[in-house]
């Protein structure tokens, strides 16, 4: 539902006989608080015919629950995909308002589905404003994006300047979101242009108050101080005193972020006895960890953690995890002192939250900042569209030849030239992604290392206990940190051909359940089955041991990182003709994506969603490598739902069992031709419907 719909009205022409039994089924329910969901099973048991008359009275509970601003009412001759429309949307507005937002956003595409095809109309407009929050809430920010820029083309043409403004609105906030404060400031401006226009002053008041944090964000807090103020007023003189409450909240972070802390602290305590009677539990955390902020540059610890200690609680209350990383970072400053145990505790939970939200976000913020070059270069290219069309409309026919000649010829050579830039751009956008994120996966222990080298130069008189545990943590971490930077070594000395393969004859199937074996403690601590099977008892061949052994390590070890609880993973060695050894690890789980699974191997390349750790990258770049130098191929077969499995295929000698184990050959191997996708057979026990690799989605 967004804020400001006109109220439509499509008198009824007909009452079907079956109005009075709902009309009866509606009474009951509404006694039951479950208007809505009654509705919705009536509407599946009725005929068709008069489904509409359903629809409507959906339409009137929601409406009059004030769950929508639009009061649709269908007519007898209404087209039936229109009342399916209509009744998705409906039941996307009932879900969002429940906060079921995954089943708001499942109603909403299929609203969409039917209303795609239809022209810009009411409808239409309004289901892709209940299909974007719910996409917004969900925290899929790009795909609210591409929904809002649709709605706003479609109110457009309807000339609607009240939701023109609402999509201005909902496109500020969500660059706000992914910290883009400048485009979200040229349209928040052009929102709070229309409500001056169209005297709306509640909805004035909105729209300075995201622009007041979108200046901020900016820095520009004398013109965020300009706009809270008169969201202030205007709240305050409407009487809406939870909203005027939320304005002081935003105020008070301006007077901090201008050092003036006496009046901040004062407008929190103005402001924290209306948002306490209202339950606002979102701004209570903000209000609370902004005190401990106060309290903290003041020196008052005690006070500051008591303070952070309720914006903690309020946050987890509300399931906002920005305002929880505050909270957990601001106790573990205040009590590194007075309660160094718990403080490492919070420490911890700070980087954890930390390092996901900068890796989501920075993946989120790079898909916002792509839509939005696309839309520009999409207005550009109308632009050009229109004059050619014009020159088309007045100029001769020979005029015509030579400019359609020259323009084709221009535009092949601008599109070669875009497309080179585009992909020296992707490259460039790739790197920087992939080292920003090394930075933060470095991050984490590096500060949980400095905080308990810290504790231990902060602490006079310690237990052998507590020196023992902040020594583990610190070997943990310090490992963590080492076996990254030890696989990007590896990756660059492989890339190089710096380090040659060392070769050993040996039986290959006793030496890869000796691996396999070392993971199986690992596996089953998260609940996960490990299995090594083999087509043949023995395999002496000639192999490389150190990466055949890296190769492993990396598949396992990805493999149990990404497969769930009770899952499987099985390792397979099998020959699939004289020459070749293929080896297989596959485990369940919901599979990668088509689009992802070309370039997995890329070393400055992550999923597009940035859920993926770095570890997983270098690890996966890592077994590319070394395949590569083996002179072998890697594929990898993965269904969604099903899970995947990556298939290693490398030419191996086979010689007799007699030759000594300790001899080192030195060979040439054998260039082969790029195997095709392998599809081996899988036994019993390695395959279920759980089977595959968990690809995180």
């Amino acid at each position: 539902m967004r804020l400001n719909f006109s109220i439509l009205y499509l008198k009824r022409s007909f009452l079907g006989p079956l109005m009075a039994v709902v009309s009866m089924l509606v009474f009951c329910q509404s006694m039951m608080g479950d208007t809505v969901d009654s509705l919705y099973r009536v509407y599946h048991n009725a005929e068709k015919a008069h489904r509409f008359e359903v629809v409507n009275q959906m339409s009137n509970a929601l409406y009059h629950g004030e769950i929508t601003d639009s009061l649709y009412q269908l007519k007898s001759s209404s087209k039936p995909e229109l009342v399916e429309a209509m009744m998705h949307y409906l039941m996307a507005e009932h879900y969002y308002d429940m906060e079921q937002y995954e089943a708001a956003l499942n109603e909403g595409k299929q609203a969409h589905a039917f209303t795609q095809k239809r022209k810009a109309d009411k409808l239409s407009s309004d289901v892709l404003g209940v299909l974007s929050n719910a996409q917004f809430r969900l925290e899929d920010y790009n795909g609210a994006l591409q929904s809002l820029l649709e709605a706003y083309k479609v109110d457009k043409k309807l000339g609607n300047k009240e939701l023109l403004s609402s999509d201005l609105n909902s496109l500020a906030a969500i660059y706000l979101a992914v910290g883009q404060p400048e485009p979200g400031i040229h349209f928040i401006e052009k929102a709070i242009a229309m409500e001056r226009e169209l005297g709306r002053r509640d909805r004035l008041a909105t729209r300075l108050g995201i622009a007041s944090e979108l200046y901020l964000l900016n820095n520009d807090p004398d013109n965020a101080m300009r706009a809270i103020k008169e969201a202030y007023m205007i709240d305050h003189q409407s009487g809406k005193t939870e909203k005027a409450a939320v304005r002081l909240v935003q105020k008070a972070e301006i007077l901090k972020s201008m050092s003036r802390l006496d009046e901040a602290y004062s407008t929190i305590m103005q402001a924290l006895p209306e948002l306490v009677k209202a339950d606002n539990t979102y701004s209570l955390a903000i209000a609370y960890n902004q005190l401990g902020a106060i309290e903290q540059k003041l020196g008052h610890n005690d006070q500051a953690t008591a303070y952070y200690k309720k914006g903690l609680e309020q946050s987890i209350r509300c399931g906002a995890p920005k305002v929880e990383r505050a909270a957990e970072r601001g106790l573990w400053e205040t009590m590194r002192k007075s309660n160094p145990n718990a403080a490492l505790i919070h420490l911890e939970r700070y980087t954890t939250l930390n390092d996901s939200m900068q890796n989501k976000m920075q993946a989120m913020r790079m898909q916002v900042i792509e839509t939005t070059a696309y839309t520009v270069e999409q207005k550009e290219l109308n632009k050009k569209s229109e004059l050619f069309s014009s020159l088309l409309k007045w100029g001769g026919l020979a005029l015509l030849v030579m400019l359609a000649a020259l323009l084709t010829g221009m535009f092949f050579l601008w599109r070669r030239g875009k497309k080179a830039l585009h992909m020296q751009q992707q490259v460039q956008d790739m790197r920087s992604h992939f080292f920003s994120n090394i930075t933060n996966e470095l991050q984490t222990p590096l500060t949980v290392v400095m905080g308990a080298g810290q504790q231990l130069l902060e602490i006079k008189k310690s237990s052998i206990e507590e020196n023992h545990r902040l020594g583990e943590m610190i070997v943990r971490h310090g490992t963590n940190m080492l076996n990254l930077v030890n696989h990007l070594l590896d990756i660059e000395k492989v890339r190089t051909a710096a380090q040659t393969p060392w070769l050993k004859h040996g039986d290959v199937v006793l030496f890869l359940q000796l691996l396999v074996d070392n993971y199986t403690a690992k596996a089953r601590q998260h609940l996960i089955n490990l299995d090594f099977t083999s087509t043949t008892s023995t395999l002496y061949v000639v192999f490389a041991p150190d990466y055949l052994r890296k190769i492993t390590h990396s598949l396992i070890t990805n493999a149990i990182r990404y497969t769930p609880r009770n899952g499987a993973i099985t390792v397979r060695l099998s020959t699939p003709e004289s020459g070749k050894m293929r080896l297989t690890v596959s485990d369940t789980g919901k599979g990668i994506p088509a689009e992802e699974r070309r370039r997995i191997f890329e070393p400055f390349t992550q999923s597009s969603n940035g859920d993926e750790g770095v570890e997983t990258v270098v690890d996966l770049a890592l077994v590319n490598q070394l395949v590569r130098a083996l002179n072998g191929t890697i594929t990898v077969d993965s269904e969604l739902g099903k899970g995947t499995v990556f298939t290693i295929d490398i030419p191996v000698q086979t010689l007799d069992e007699r030759t000594p184990t300790d001899e080192v050959f030195h060979i040439a191997w054998p260039r082969t031709a790029s195997s095709t996708r392998a599809r081996t057979s899988r036994s019993p026990s390695c395959l279920s419907s759980r089977t595959m690799r968990t690809w995180p989605t």
